[in-house]
């Protein structure tokens, strides 16, 4: 059979809330509901928002003759504006009670009818393992046949006036029932469903008994319908202590997957937990780009978030990253989020200068035309956070004139018409707070110890603009590299040759390796130190160091990318590229060599260790090899973003992504109730 049959959508029938009260009613109590004995209750569902004859189209559309009879009659009798006022308030309490709506109130016709309805879906029992969506907490499955056999309003529905009816014929003919998935609009319909699913009156399978008693016990369901539905299914001889310990090992095992760390994607089930995402980034610091789209325009969730870490800002919607006030709370912690915030606000001269107040570092993200070429910003910037000097561009820093004009505003007392000429104890003064004024000092106070120490003990950077004597002067070289390790570049020779101080360098900041002297770069105390610091400082270690694994393993453990600048030997190596492979490592069979790429089965004992190491984002053949992919989703569902073309969407691949591991591209509550049924048993912790 057609794995497309296997979800037959019949279409939306739509009824406000009391009058689908009153239609389950009627289809499970097995009796044939005569609506003309029942004026009284249909009159008391309709309201404002509805007119008679929205009700009569779905009755002559459904060819349910007593009710389109009545309702014109009724139609004919009472005038709308009567219904309307009698009914108002009744059916606005009626709503707020709604298990949709709560308390909110709908903004429009189409809007309250969506809420307000029952959608009846066709599934074929065949694939429902497979396909079907199981029950939510406003649905459940039951038989066509033990609808239809109750109600020819069911048998009406279905057999004549759908394109399906055809083809549903041909399955019952076939013996191959299909499935009515029905949406109740309140948890005590649901309740009274179940108690009717679970009576005598219907033959469930065993697959679909265990479900429904899943179902039950997972919404906490009243004691009695719990017992009804245990009776039943120990007629099935089947032990419901099995059943409780599924659920208790699906809650076990769902509390454990929320605290791992996730690098490449959210499953499904965590995607749109607004409390597992914020203890996520807390932990590890990322998470949102994961979320669902809900999620990420959830401006409460989004305001938490960037408070934890700013640069999140980048995976919020634009209208959070247009929101003033999350976008202020996100500079707060990080400059660069201003980076993500949108045009219009980056482009707001009076919020650009609000968020420099906050943080001085956001003028170094402010757009080109403000922090370089608005003389008039960059002045009042400067005047209500002086910090802000310290993120001038380097071109607008050698501007000496643009420069005495700010230290003039910023300290007008010392009454200086020029920086060159300012004595030393004004230097010292201005040094203190920006070392990088030392580049304006004279000559002579360049070549002041104490001017220079001050200066680079404030700015690293300020080394550079210390006379040549000074910049051999090893102590002074200590304090620029202990606040500035980068400042090691353009030192003398016999500075950077000095283990000590660029040991010192190296301890802050890896890549301050690169500016070592060639013998300290082949020194393993100092490369040890450095890729613990920044494993991909990696590459500037001596090709010797290169090809020892301790060191290599070493950077790998810092940055899973350093393993790239590795000796290419290494990559002939099947055991080494097992190692990397165990470490995290992705996109390792870029730099292997054919032949390692065409051992199919050395590929594929990779794969069931780390997939990521062989699939990636490069043009390789993986991408193309469907059996290859197949293992590789199995491993890690983010495999499948590097399926080339239609394999993305193969429905195999797809499957396998979800079911491993919970990988989606794009999150539904549907398939969210399938994962949970299908991972955890169907029991999770709200």
């Amino acid at each position: 059979m057609s794995s497309k049959l296997s979800r037959i959508d019949l279409g939306t029938v739509n009824f406000p809330k009391k009058c689908f009260d009153i239609l389950l009613v009627w289809v499970y109590s097995g009796k044939f509901m005569d609506l003309t004995s029942s004026k009284k209750e249909i009159q008391y569902s309709l309201s404002q928002v509805f007119a008679i004859k929205d009700f009569l189209s779905v009755a002559e559309s459904l060819k349910i003759y007593d009710a389109v009879d009545f309702l014109k009659a009724y139609q004919n009798k009472v005038k709308e504006e009567e219904i309307t006022k009698n009914m108002a308030d009744a059916f606005l309490k009626s709503m707020e009670a709604s298990f949709f709506l709560e308390s909110h109130k709908p903004e429009t016709k189409l809007e309250l009818m969506r809420k307000l309805c029952c959608d009846f879906k066709l599934k074929i029992e065949n694939y429902l393992e497979e396909t079907s969506f199981v029950p939510t907490n406003d649905s459940i499955l039951c038989h066509k046949d033990f609808l239809t056999e109750r109600s020819s309003f069911f048998k009406v529905m279905i057999e004549c006036n759908f394109d399906e009816g055809e083809k549903i014929r041909e399955l019952q003919a076939h013996h191959e029932f299909p499935i009515l998935h029905l949406q109740c609009c309140n948890f005590s319909v649901l309740e009274e469903l179940c108690r009717c699913l679970y009576s005598e009156k219907m033959n469930l399978n065993e697959q679909n008994a265990l479900e429904l008693f899943s179902y039950v016990h997972r919404l906490g369901m009243r004691q009695e319908i719990l017992l009804e539905c245990e009776r039943y299914i120990k007629k099935m001889d089947i032990d419901v202590s099995e059943i409780y310990s599924f659920c208790k090992e699906g809650k076990k095992k769902w509390l454990l997957n929320r605290e791992l760390k996730y690098e490449r994607f959210f499953p499904i089930e965590f995607m749109n937990d607004k409390q597992f995402v914020l203890n996520h980034i807390k932990k590890y610091g990322f998470g949102l780009k994961y979320t669902s789209p809900q999620l990420k325009e959830d401006r409460e969730l989004v305001l938490q978030v960037v408070q934890l870490n700013g640069i999140e800002l980048q995976y919020a919607s634009y209208y959070a990253r247009n929101d003033r006030e999350v976008v202020l709370e996100a500079i707060k912690n990080e400059a660069f989020a201003l980076d993500y915030a949108s045009p219009s606000l980056q482009n707001d001269k009076v919020f650009m200068l609000e968020v420099i107040r906050w943080n001085e570092k956001c003028l170094e993200y402010a757009p080109y035309d403000l922090r370089e070429e608005d003389s008039e910003f960059l002045c009042e910037a400067i005047k209500q956070n002086k910090k802000a000097l310290h993120c001038l561009s380097w071109k607008l820093r050698q501007d000496e004139k643009f420069m005495l004009k700010l230290i003039k505003s910023l300290f007008p007392e010392f009454n200086l018409i020029s920086i060159d000429q300012a004595n030393k104890e004004i230097m010292m003064k201005l040094v203190k707070e920006f070392g990088f004024l030392l580049k304006f000092a004279s000559k002579e106070l360049k070549n002041d110890r104490d001017i220079v120490l001050n200066a680079v003990k404030h700015d690293g950077w300020a080394f550079s603009y210390a006379s040549h004597d000074l910049k051999s002067d090893r102590e002074i070289a200590f304090q620029a590299v202990t606040k500035e390790p980068l400042t090691l570049n353009g030192m003398p020779d016999e500075l950077i040759n000095d283990k000590e101080l660029v040991l010192v360098a190296v301890n802050q900041d890896g890549w301050a390796l690169e500016y070592a002297s060639d013998e300290l770069r082949n020194d393993r105390q100092v490369v040890l130190t450095a890729i613990r610091q920044t494993g991909l400082a990696l590459q500037y270690a001596d090709e010797m160091l290169k090809r020892d694994q301790e060191i290599v393993f070493e950077a790998v453990k810092q940055n899973n990318n350093a393993f790239r600048y590795a000796s290419k030997e290494f990559f002939n190596d099947k055991e080494f590229l097992l190692k990397l492979a165990k470490l995290g490592c992705r996109n390792v069979f870029k730099y292997v060599p054919k032949e390692i790429v065409e051992d199919r089965e050395f590929v594929l004992k990779v794969i069931k260790i780390n997939s990521l190491a062989v699939i990636g984002p490069d043009d390789s053949p993986f991408r193309h090899n469907e059996e290859i992919l197949l293992e590789a989703v199995r491993n890690n569902g983010f495999s499948l973003c590097f399926a080339k073309g239609p394999l993305q969407d193969d429905p195999e691949l797809v499957m396998e992504a979800f079911k491993c591991h919970g990988f989606v591209f794009e999150y539904s509550d549907e398939l969210l109730q399938q994962r949970m049924e299908q991972c955890y048993f169907g029991a999770y912790l709200d």
